[in-house]
């Protein structure tokens, strides 16, 4: 965001998140598809022995130990220690920004509307606290994870409490935020009740997580105060939002059936271009030439300047 907002024009800021978006899904993960590819022949599924001694039984147990088993057996020395520094500085670089982040909202949107008049050293203190709070949290809830999908899974539910309310706060001039945090406390208690109480399969995890989000976004927008009216009026005057506004007909941006073909053409770009390389690798390049045309165009459209709409 930081890099998009420093952008000279908005069309600038456009095209660099299409870049982004064909970078960050088709060309960054191709290294994990390589890395998977090259596990399965040095440590094929249902064999005991293998060209990797002991690698076989360790990698049957649990295949997410085929990464480290392969660092472990194929880099040198001296590579292991920068693939091992790597993942340590993207991991601090996580932790520290999201408790610090964490710290900061504790800071600002809690204690200082709970003591206004709070000093910068009262300030600091709470944040230091919290910083050790967090971490201890993050330690707790890191040891009763088991294996890397099980995290990516329980960190997909908690999402999808998120997922409303970010996208209709662009859309309804309603959505205010007593309902945002209505939605985030019943999706989040779902989530964590349906995690820990019962074995519903992920995928209707998901569905139930949303419909508990939907139902405290509701709640919160009835019950909940509206957003002033010169907050909405200086979001609208800046932004230029489609969909429900009060008192606004926003100016030169494009209507909602245009930038939902645009939606589509991203997405449907950014996906079929994972599948060229893969089928460069196992069909041959006929069908690689024909989904690379097909994300090509999806693409293009997609980075075209929109039109102004009527409405």
């Amino acid at each position: 965001m930081q890099r998009l907002n420093a952008a000279h024009s908005p069309e600038a800021a456009r095209r660099a998140t299409l870049l982004f978006l064909t970078i960050h899904y088709m060309v960054r993960v191709w290294p994990w598809f390589i890395v998977g590819l090259a596990a399965l022949v040095l440590i094929p599924l249902g064999q005991e022995t293998t060209s990797l001694n002991g690698a076989a039984a360790l990698a049957a147990a649990d295949r997410e130990m085929a990464w480290p088993i392969l660092m472990a057996h194929l880099l040198t020395p001296g590579w292991l220690g920068i693939v091992l520094a790597s993942l340590l500085a993207a991991f601090m670089s996580t932790v520290d920004t999201h408790i610090n982040w964490g710290a900061s909202y504790l800071v600002n949107d809690v204690w200082l509307v709970l003591r206004p008049a709070a000093s910068d050293r009262e300030q600091m203190r709470v944040a230091r606290s919290a910083v050790f709070l967090f971490v201890l949290l993050a330690i707790l809830v890191s040891a009763q994870i088991d294996t890397i999908t099980q995290a990516w899974k329980w960190m997909a539910t908690l999402g999808a409490a998120l997922g409303l309310p970010t996208l209709l706060r662009w859309l309804w001039w309603r959505v205010n935020a007593a309902g945002e945090i209505g939605a985030m406390l019943a999706g989040l208690s779902a989530g964590t009740a349906l995690a820990l109480l019962t074995d519903t399969p992920y995928e209707v995890r998901l569905i139930w997580v949303t419909a508990a989000s939907l139902t405290g976004l509701m709640a919160g927008m009835l019950l909940g105060p509206p957003t002033e009216a010169k907050h909405l009026k200086r979001f609208v005057d800046t932004v230029q939002p489609f969909g429900v506004w009060p008192d606004t007909r926003p100016a030169g941006n494009q209507s909602a059936l245009g930038l939902a073909g645009c939606w589509a053409a991203v997405v449907s770009g950014t996906m079929l271009l994972l599948f060229v390389g893969h089928q460069g690798l196992f069909s041959g390049w006929r069908p690689s030439v024909l989904i690379a045309g097909a994300a090509a165009l999806g693409l293009l459209y997609a980075g075209t300047k929109p039109r102004p709409s009527r409405w």
